[in-house]
């Protein structure tokens, strides 16, 4: 179709030498790992673009391993024709050690073979591949990689594991469960300032009361950023600008300045409050947890947060991620088209998603759309409260001065 086509003596071809040379410079850019939007929209009938997601786990403890695998299955539902738009392919990087291996490859074999059979490209929807963190206990040690717990710094790090052609990485915990196109999150980021320029854009810790919520206002350290801190998960990293601001060398720096309860958030925290111009928001829809204050009814679920382990102790959570497993189930046996809804979230049906709904604490709200709405004072019956507090600002004067490695 895309060669002349001859009638009663006229060629007329079918395709512009615009269109050819926009055909050919997005085939090219898709070859050296370049997503543009010319390589998503003019790509014809090649594969879509490739996105990255990672996420980190250590150790054979069976309650993890489950949680992963899990995860994992909900991204091969959300790659189905009627869960997903099929706009990208996905690189799933699994940071993990020995153990954590040994007893992921074979679930990541299966997962991996169910994914190939989704669609009729040449290259699969899907490709995980499980990184050794060996590299970074060997640099870093034990105990700057494992605080709060195992391998829990490698976020911060990846971007020491991951081969060149990786631009940008969307980080999962394995307590996670992805209900609908996780397209939307990198539409969402780039409203809400992602712009080639952040380090990463993460989500609040909890949205109202502005404050006064979530663990930073209430049990935490003095470290949180904006009005109620940044929680890690569903965090979007920019893994060239990781390297290029040497984030590696400003953590050796940062650690032994801080006390941390929660290792990589607490770090992401620190990092945001002394560069503010680097950080961007997530909704809190990417990381809808029981605590998140998150309405739901305007931003819909992509992401569900298990923290506390709520998948297995809360009946409601755990009656959502039985149901994950269900429609997995019905995938493997019966295959893509007789699986029910236009999203997990849709096929969890009325009385799963409103008995989930109702575990959800209130009041409820939503992030604001720039991160420089976090960084002025928010009043509160009179009372003004500084996002920036002056020891938070004194310590970054102070780490400039020190020379610190921005």
């Amino acid at each position: 179709l895309l060669r002349p086509y001859e009638d009663a003596g006229i060629t007329t071809p079918l395709t512009s030498s615009v269109a050819v040379a926009a055909f050919s410079t997005a085939e090219a850019g898709a070859q050296n790992g370049v997503q543009t939007q010319a390589s998503i929209l003019n790509a014809g009938t090649s594969a879509p673009a490739t996105r990255h997601i990672g996420m980190a786990i250590c150790g054979n403890v069976e309650k993890f391993t489950i949680q992963a695998t899990r995860m994992l299955k909900s991204l091969v539902l959300m790659m189905t024709a009627p869960y997903s738009k099929a706009q990208f392919h996905y690189d799933a990087w699994i940071y993990c050690d020995d153990a954590a291996q040994e007893v992921l490859r074979p679930r990541v074999m299966a997962l991996q073979s169910v994914a190939s059979k989704l669609n009729n490209y040449k290259s699969p929807p899907l490709k995980i591949t499980l990184v050794s963190v060996r590299p970074l206990f060997m640099k870093y040690g034990d105990e700057v990689m494992s605080m709060f717990r195992r391998c829990t710094m490698t976020p911060l790090l990846q971007h020491e594991l991951l081969p060149p052609h990786v631009k940008e990485v969307f980080i999962f915990g394995a307590d996670q469960i992805i209900v609908d196109d996780l397209d939307q999150v990198w539409k969402q980021a780039e409203q809400m300032g992602w712009d080639g320029t952040k380090v990463f854009a993460s989500a609040e810790e909890c949205t109202v009361p502005r404050t006064k919520c979530g663990y930073y206002n209430n049990i935490g350290p003095n470290w949180r950023f904006g009005h109620n801190g940044l929680n890690a998960a569903s965090t979007l990293y920019s893994i060239a600008n990781m390297r290029s601001r040497n984030l590696s060398d400003w953590l050796v720096w940062a650690l032994p300045r801080y006390t941390v309860d929660l290792g990589d958030q607490d770090m992401m925290n620190v990092y945001a409050r002394e560069h503010p111009e680097r950080a961007s928001l997530l909704q809190c829809n990417v990381n809808v947890r029981t605590d998140a204050g998150c309405d739901i009814d305007k931003m819909p679920p992509i992401v569900l947060h298990g923290n506390r382990d709520v998948f297995e102790s809360f009946p409601h959570w755990k009656a959502v991620a039985d149901k994950v497993d269900a429609l997995y189930e019905l995938l493997e046996s019966k295959g893509q088209y007789e699986l029910p809804g236009t999203s997990v979230w849709d096929a969890l049906g009325d009385r799963i998603r409103g008995n989930f709904i109702s575990t959800l604490l209130k009041p409820w709200g939503l992030s604001p759309n720039n991160i420089a709405d976090l960084l002025r004072p928010y009043e509160d019956t009179g009372v003004t409260t500084p996002l920036i507090s002056a020891v938070a600002v004194a310590d970054s004067s102070t780490a400039a001065a020190a020379g610190a490695p921005f």
